[in-house]
């Protein structure tokens, strides 16, 4: 069961799909569409809608249903769209860590590494992006390609020279706890592109 203020995101998390995709929903239909949201629970609910929100063409209902229920592929998207929703709130100053290392490791190796991935990125260029992540994704986690290092960001990289002992806090993105276990038990690391 939604709280009150879990309702209320859902429920403007699908009138901004309906006027991304310039289709609104009909009062029917976004009832239809919330009680399907209600059955699967706001965590599952939330990063379909996401999806839905960056996707090319408003997806159907039984679309968002099964992003929601979930398969690795949806699950490998979804990440993505985590990804490009923390390089707008974070930018490329802030140095990043996510809870899951083959997120990190794709950043780094796959797309060069935060700062070119939050300073290259166009509107265009989001659009694709999740579909994108996926795909490298997907080609990192089979490999086993993992990084449990965080991504530099500007701040970070132009003080390392001048001022090493002033390094800035990093962002932890996701699971603190998993973060702080990467961060303090020296798991191997990969090398860091960034």
């Amino acid at each position: 069961m939604m709280t009150h203020e879990q309702r209320a995101e859902i429920m403007g998390m699908l009138v901004a799909i309906g006027e991304e995709h310039k289709d609104p929903f009909s009062p029917i239909r976004l009832e239809v569409w919330m009680k399907d949201m209600e059955r699967v629970g706001y965590d599952r609910a939330r990063p379909a809608l996401m999806r839905a929100i960056h996707h090319t063409h408003r997806p159907k209902l039984g679309e968002v249903m099964q992003w929601a229920t979930g398969s690795d592929q949806d699950s490998a998207e979804v990440e993505g769209i985590r990804v490009l929703n923390a390089a707008k709130r974070h930018g490329p100053y802030a140095s990043v860590i996510f809870d899951d290392p083959v997120t990190n490791s794709v950043i780094s190796q796959g797309f060069g590494g935060w700062i070119k991935l939050c300073t290259e990125m166009t509107l265009e260029d989001e659009k694709w992006f999740p579909r994108n992540f996926a795909k490298v994704y997907r080609a990192f986690a089979d490999r086993g390609t993992r990084s449990t290092t965080h991504l530099i960001g500007m701040h970070e990289r132009n003080n390392a020279i001048k001022f090493p002992e002033q390094s800035p806090e990093i962002c932890r993105i996701g699971d603190a706890i998993k973060i702080q276990q990467m961060l303090g038990h020296g798991v191997a690391q990969i090398e860091d592109l960034t």
